[in-house]
């Protein structure tokens, strides 16, 4: 990427980021794990739908003749097994009408996130000190167990998530030199934030910046952003990306990423699941925003 690249380049770089991070555990451990030209696939016994567990990506049905029946034939194993499905489908995917389609087949639309994009060349990324914040990256089981408490309430999701995890996936966080940095922050003391570093070629994908519901609104997401972008050109990049949700989408473009595309994601559920993970999901919900409430 010596020269500028086009929209249509950084999009596709931004998209192959994420394809590569969901990689790192689609194909760790003793997750079922399946890919071809037209979907990335994979399934862990665990009744959660995460970008951990239970996942569909890279989803290009387009051509394929029939898109429903190549739908159906991708989620049956959930279905067969009685596990949820956590499904992603970003500017590559296809056909023009998967939405609808996905609906139709039952899936329920969760969230829509900003795919946005930062020139780390062009940027001057200047550090915004957070009162008494100190960030160092995780290296032992202690802290890897504080960042995924952290991870796993921030996405409003069991502490259950967190544990499997920490036993699945622990040699990719914390065992010789990790494919992705991670990092925590402290606030006085305690554990209060996390992001995630991982590059592909130039581009460094910035993934988990979240912050506890006891130190929100204080500056701490813009900081790690910035501590983040200042890690991914010490790391040679020369453009960073990431997934905004509508809340954090604001403070991204305030320093300076613009949107370049969109990814939505979709949930189904099955089994066990079907009362378990919304019943979990507004629980925690609800425990975060009484958190909110206290300061650290």
């Amino acid at each position: 990427m010596k020269n500028q690249p086009s929209q249509d380049e950084t999009i596709k770089a931004a998209e192959e980021n994420l394809f590569a991070y969901v990689r790192l555990f689609a194909t760790h451990g003793e997750n079922d794990y399946f890919e071809d030209r037209h979907a990335l696939r994979f399934i862990s016994e665990i009744g959660i739908p995460s970008m951990q567990s239970n996942s569909i990506y890279k989803m290009t049905l387009g051509g394929t003749g029939d898109a429903d029946a190549g739908i159906r034939e991708l989620v049956r194993p959930f279905s067969d097994r009685k596990l949820p499905v956590f499904l992603t489908t970003g500017p590559s995917s296809s056909p023009h009408d998967l939405a609808a389609r996905l609906k139709k087949n039952g899936f329920t639309h969760a969230q829509t996130q900003r795919g946005m994009a930062i020139n780390l060349n062009e940027s001057s990324i200047a550090k915004v000190p957070a009162h008494g914040l100190n960030v160092k990256r995780v290296e032992s089981p202690e802290e890897l167990k504080a960042w995924l408490a952290i991870y796993a309430d921030g996405f409003d999701y069991s502490r259950s998530l967190a544990d499997f995890i920490f036993t699945r996936y622990r040699r990719l966080f914390i065992d010789g030199a990790p494919p992705a940095l991670h990092y925590l922050a402290y606030c006085s003391g305690k554990p209060a934030a996390t992001f995630t570093v991982f590059v592909t070629g130039k581009m460094a994908g910035l993934y988990n910046i979240i912050t506890v519901p006891e130190a929100r609104r204080r500056g701490i997401a813009t900081a790690l952003t910035l501590t983040a972008l200042d890690k991914a050109k010490e790391l040679g990049c020369g453009f960073a990306t990431l997934q905004a949700t509508p809340m954090g989408a604001p403070v991204y473009r305030a320093i300076g990423f613009r949107e370049i595309c969109a990814f939505d994601l979709y949930m189904k559920l099955h089994g066990k699941s079907c009362i378990g993970f919304p019943a979990a999901f507004v629980g925690k919900k609800i425990s975060n925003s009484l958190r909110g409430l206290r300061r650290i």
